[in-house]
């Protein structure tokens, strides 16, 4: 006699197929682990080379070179300059990026039918301004002595927040417009276009003195990173939704 009992959730049903809800709070705990396993590796070694700059190469000659750096754009400073710089740091700023994500979000429901675009900009945001958060107060570097235009922010100099946040948002958009434009040419265009915002927000925050550059590099590696642990996450999450349109197709 056919029961009519449910089966508990995440359990094989006739068929083959499983329990939705089930199977994908397991596949989040399974994605979720990782993450934050990623996230306490990132943070180390943020600290250890952050502590190792700010402590032991600041008073050596590279870190004189590295100071050196900061310097020169200090002194290149003009007032029309100074003001570009404001402009142009802010488009990494929270002021600048939620708009942009509102904007992707919106587009990605319906476009595209779904949240994956914009998903993989918040979480790489999200991810890079842990690390980054986790990092700067604990390292503490100072800024460099040239004078910061525009005040000097509660939080220290290594890493620079803005330029991984600029890597991770203006990046992030190749990747996830990537999956939508054809053709080697137009990816490449699309990659020199999207990358000139990220290289004027680090010129910008070293115009302002707020940062030597090796905070700028280490903010950039930083935004890679987000990119690829919040990518890693989502194929993992739906490896059948990977790019193109039949990936649209199948995630809703």
């Amino acid at each position: 006699m056919p029961s009519s009992t449910a089966p508990p959730a995440g359990s094989r049903l006739e068929g083959g197929t499983f329990d939705t809800a089930g199977h994908e709070h397991g596949r989040l705990r399974t994605v979720l682990m990782p993450v934050l396993a990623v996230y306490a590796v990132t943070t180390t070694v943020y600290l250890a080379v952050g502590l190792f700059l700010t402590h032991v190469v600041d008073p050596t000659w590279f870190g004189r070179r590295d100071l050196a750096v900061s310097e020169w754009f200090a002194a290149q400073r003009t007032e029309t300059l100074n003001s570009v710089a404001h402009v142009v740091a802010n488009a990494s700023d929270w002021a600048g990026v939620i708009p942009i994500c509102v904007v992707l979000a919106v587009v990605g429901r319906l476009v595209w039918h779904r949240w994956r675009e914009a998903g993989l900009i918040v979480g790489a945001l999200l991810f890079e301004k842990a690390v980054f958060l986790s990092t700067t107060f604990l390292v503490d570097r100072p800024r460099p002595p040239v004078g910061q235009i525009g005040g000097n922010p509660p939080t220290s100099s290594f890493p620079s927040g803005h330029v991984a946040a600029a890597v991770a948002l203006y990046m992030g958009l190749f990747v996830v417009l990537g999956w939508h434009v054809h053709g080697n040419r137009a990816r490449a265009l699309l990659f020199a276009v999207l990358t000139l915002p990220v290289v004027a927000v680090a010129l910008a925050r070293l115009e302002l003195g707020m940062h030597h550059l090796t905070d700028v590099f280490a903010g950039a590696v930083l935004g890679v990173i987000s990119i690829l642990v919040v990518r890693h996450a989502q194929h993992t999450l739906w490896p059948a939704d990977d790019r193109g349109p039949r990936g649209l197709a199948r995630t809703r």
